[in-house]
């Protein structure tokens, strides 16, 4: 067991988690020239995938790599395990029904299918999405480009309507406050998009509350879960969500991203594919997706239940319990190690208050609004520097420098790029500039699978530098 701010790592646990993904055991473990093992902190930009998941693969493409809805074996059990992994994402976002999910190919493709089935005006007003009142459209600005080029460019640009942004505050954390989002959200409002959790701050944003008063409204609210959804289980009946959309590449599972639409839009959406293809959700998947990457998913919820199983005491009283229930058991595992590891780096960069900005939540006291996704600047220092040091073949360590993260309007605002207008505050809560000669600000994104004697690893680098 290894020592955390919050916590003591079970790190017996967590070496069990490990075992589970090929790239961390010797299956497909890389190593560096001295032996060392690669050290994964990029986790927000795709995590490793499961041995569940590289079964499933592998049984699809072997057994049943052909057309569905043949009337033969092979093509029944193709058609079987698609129909279970549409089950399995049904679970995932806990929806009401399996046609509420749509796959996709990317979480930008996703949304930019449904802007442009959105933006398609019905020929009957009664038929439309939208009714003929709605005038505009609210988009934060701390959202992944995904999430807000489509809006700006497809919907409200054929719709002919406003587009108004929501944007976080100019001081730290760089929240989204609700009484701002009153001030622009009206009878007039046709949708709101806004992030649950930011993938460059890693704010959880108070989407039920979004959602609610967008409602009040007649609004329709597009949530991006894909920083959210790999660290808290997502319960789209619970929000209300009208739309809900995370990757499967950032939750341990294949290179894809599934899309919930509350049923009562479905009908209401115009078709983008094939003219005669009206049905849902395949309206709203052109070509299809790639079945042999759906078929796997089902094995991130193997996964899952494996975890939870491993953690009741009693097997026997582990299958009383649902899918849904083992997943939510599982999630709650997976953030109270990440707290301790997160808090572990926290604590460490709070610890060079003249050198460091976290952009974010930054007090550990206030952690669980927070996801582990953690963005900082360092006086002086590139942030491409660090960030190749850790990674060089010394170290072993990857994580991420970048100018804006896809969140391109945020980091714009905030000016990250350059971080010539960050703040900090100082012992007295006063706000004082702080000019850091630096470009560009590095991410460390964990997951449930690393651990604190990694996240010293990584504290042993930044050392070195500051």
């Amino acid at each position: 067991e290894m020592e955390g701010a919050t916590g003591v790592e079970d790190t017996a646990t967590v070496l069990q988690w490990r075992t589970h993904f090929p790239a961390l055991t010797d299956e497909g473990r890389l190593r560096g020239p001295e032996g060392q093992e690669y050290v994964y902190m990029e986790n927000a930009g795709g995590s490793q995938i499961t041995r569940q998941v590289k079964t499933r693969l592998e049984q699809y493409l072997l057994t049943s790599n052909v057309n569905l809805g043949g009337a033969y074996e092979p093509s029944r059990l193709a058609s079987q395990r698609i129909d279970e992994a549409i089950e399995a994402t049904r679970v995932f976002f806990n929806a009401r029904e399996k046609h509420e999910v749509v796959f996709g190919q990317s979480t930008t493709q996703l949304l930019f299918n449904l802007a442009s089935s959105m933006a398609c005006k019905r020929s009957s007003p009664s038929d439309d999405l939208f009714p003929s009142n709605k005038t505009n459209i609210v988009v934060s600005n701390s959202e992944h480009e995904a999430n807000a080029g489509c809006w700006v460019n497809i919907l409200a640009k054929q719709r002919g309507w406003e587009v108004r942004w929501w944007k976080v505050s100019s001081a730290p954390p760089h929240d989204l406050a609700l009484d701002d989002l009153n001030k622009l959200i009206d009878d007039n409002t046709a949708l709101v998009a806004c992030v649950h959790a930011s993938n460059v701050l890693g704010t959880i944003n108070p989407i039920k509350e979004v959602i609610d008063k967008a409602h009040a409204h007649s609004a329709l609210v597009m949530v991006d879960g894909v920083a959210y959804t790999p660290h808290r289980a997502v319960d789209v009946q619970e929000l209300d969500a009208d739309f809900y959309v995370f990757s499967w590449y950032k939750v341990f599972g294949p290179r894809i991203s599934a899309l919930y639409v509350k049923s009562q839009h479905l009908d209401r959406l115009a078709p983008i594919g094939h003219w005669f293809n009206t049905k849902a959700p395949g309206h709203l998947q052109p070509g299809g997706f790639c079945n042999e990457l759906v078929s796997t998913v089902t094995g991130v919820l193997d996964y899952y239940e494996t975890v939870a199983t491993m953690a009741t005491t009693s097997r026997s009283t582990a299958t009383t319990f649902t899918r849904r229930q083992r997943l939510e058991q599982a999630y709650a595992l997976f953030e109270a190690q990440e707290s301790i590891v997160l808090t572990r780096l926290l604590e460490f960069l709070a610890s060079y208050p003249k050198q460091v900005y976290v952009l974010g939540v930054s007090n550990t006291a206030h952690i669980k609004r927070r996801v582990a996704i953690v963005t900082f600047a360092v006086r002086g220092i590139a942030a491409e520097t660090i960030a190749s040091l850790a990674g060089s073949p010394q170290h072993c360590i990857g994580v991420k420098a970048h100018d804006h993260y896809y969140a391109k309007r945020l980091a714009d605002d905030l000016d990250i790029a350059h971080n010539t207008s960050l703040f900090k505050q100082d012992s007295e809560q006063k706000q004082e500039q702080l000019l850091l000669e630096s470009n560009g600000t590095v991410r460390v994104s964990l997951a449930h699978y690393n651990t604190v004697h990694e996240m010293d690893r990584l504290i042993g680098v930044l050392k070195t530098l500051f």
